[in-house]
C-alpha cells in the first residue's frame, strides 16, 4: 500500500491546514457582544389600528445587548412619555402609558430605546386611525397631554370626593414578566376647595387576609386646567413592602386636602387590583372592577403627612 506524502510537509502541518480549511467552511455563531444595537417595538395598538375616541393603552418593549437606560413615547412628533430613572438595569424592559387623544384624526406613534452605551434605536412607529374609517383621509391633529377630561367613568363613592375614577390594568406583576405600572385617573366633586390629591396604597395577602401598613401617600398629578383632573402613574416597585406576598390584592383609598393641609374627603378603600409575583397566580378578582369594601374607612385610617 502506497502512503500519501506531501513533500516538504509534515503530517502533523497537514492536519492543522484541513482543520483550518473546514472551520472557514462555517459561519460565525453570533454572540451577544456581535448582535446589533438597541431596538424597540409597539405591542399595542397596531399599525393602521382604527380607535375610539377614549383613553388608549400603549404597551411597547425596548431591548438591546447593554442595559436600556431610557425609553420615549411620541405622537406626532410631540413627547407624550419618558422613563429613565425609574428604569431596572436589564437588556429588556417593557413599559406602558395610557394617552388620551383630544380629537378625531390620524396620529403616528413612535416609540425608541437609548441603552448605556449611549446609542439610540430606530423608532418603532404605529399609524393610529382615532374615530376614522380606515378609507376616510384625515390631516393629523395637534398632541394630546394624556390629561383627562371630564369624561372619566363615575364609581361609587361613599364620601363623595370624587366625581370619577378611572384605574388600569387590574392585574399587575411584581417584576417584569407581565405589566408592572398601574394609572389612576381621577377628578374631585370641588376643584376650587381640593388644592391636592393624595393616593394612598398597601397590599393585602390573597391567601390570609394580611395587610400591609399604608404608605405616606403620593401626590397626584394636576391637570394644567381647573376641572379638577389627577393623574399618577404607580410602578409596583414604587408600593412599600412589594414582595411580602406571592399574590395580593392592592387596596388603595384617595385622599383630598386644601392649601392649607386641611382634609377635605377620603374616597371609599378600593380593593380591585390584583398583584403577583412573577411565577405565582393572580388571587381571585371581584366580578365588578372598582366596587368600594363594606366600610368607607380602613380601621388603619391613612393620613396626610404634613
Amino acid at each position: 500500500m502506497k502512503r500519501l506524502t506531501i513533500p516538504g510537509t509534515s503530517m502533523f502541518t497537514f492536519l492543522m491546514l484541513m482543520v483550518m480549511f473546514l472551520s472557514s467552511c462555517n459561519p460565525t455563531t453570533p454572540t451577544p457582544e456581535t448582535v446589533a444595537g438597541p431596538s424597540a417595538w409597539i405591542d399595542k395598538p397596531l399599525n393602521n389600528t382604527v380607535l375610539a375616541l377614549a383613553p388608549v393603552e400603549i404597551l411597547f418593549h425596548a431591548g438591546s445587548n447593554t442595559p436600556i437606560t431610557a425609553i420615549v413615547l411620541e405622537i406626532n412628533d410631540h413627547v407624550i412619555f419618558e422613563e429613565s430613572s425609574g428604569l431596572p438595569a436589564e437588556a429588556l424592559v417593557s413599559s406602558s402609558f395610557i394617552w388620551k387623544p383630544d380629537a378625531e384624526g390620524e396620529y403616528l406613534l413612535k416609540a425608541r430605546a437609548l441603552d448605556s452605551s449611549g446609542v439610540w434605536s430606530e423608532n418603532a412607529e404605529a399609524l393610529l386611525r382615532i374615530g376614522l374609517d380606515p378609507t376616510r383621509t384625515a390631516s393629523p391633529t395637534a398632541t394630546s397631554t394624556g390629561t383627562p377630561t371630564t369624561t372619566l367613568t363615575p364609581t361609587p363613592d361613599l364620601n363623595r370626593l370624587l366625581a370619577g375614577l378611572w384605574v388600569d390594568p387590574h392585574q399587575v406583576y411584581n417584576g417584569t414578566c407581565g405589566q408592572n405600572r398601574i394609572s389612576f385617573y381621577a377628578q374631585v366633586t370641588t376643584p376650587l376647595e381640593v388644592k391636592y390629591l393624595y393616593l394612598f396604597v398597601r397590599l393585602q395577602d390573597a391567601a390570609s387576609g394580611e395587610q400591609t401598613t399604608w404608605n405616606e401617600g403620593f401626590s397626584m398629578n394636576p391637570s394644567n386646567s381647573t376641572d379638577g383632573a389627577y393623574s399618577y402613574t404607580l410602578p409596583v416597585s414604587a408600593i412599600p413592602n412589594n414582595d411580602a406576598f406571592n399574590s395580593a390584592l392592592i387596596q388603595y383609598q384617595l385622599v383630598g386636602a386644601a392649601g392649607n393641609g386641611d382634609i377635605i374627603g377620603r374616597s371609599s378603600t378600593f380593593s380591585d387590583i390584583a398583584l403577583a409575583k412573577c411565577g405565582f397566580n393572580f388571587p381571585l378578582m371581584l366580578s365588578t372592577p372598582n366596587i368600594p369594601s363594606l366600610l368607607p374607612f380602613p380601621s388603619n385610617t391613612p393620613e396626610v403627612i404634613r
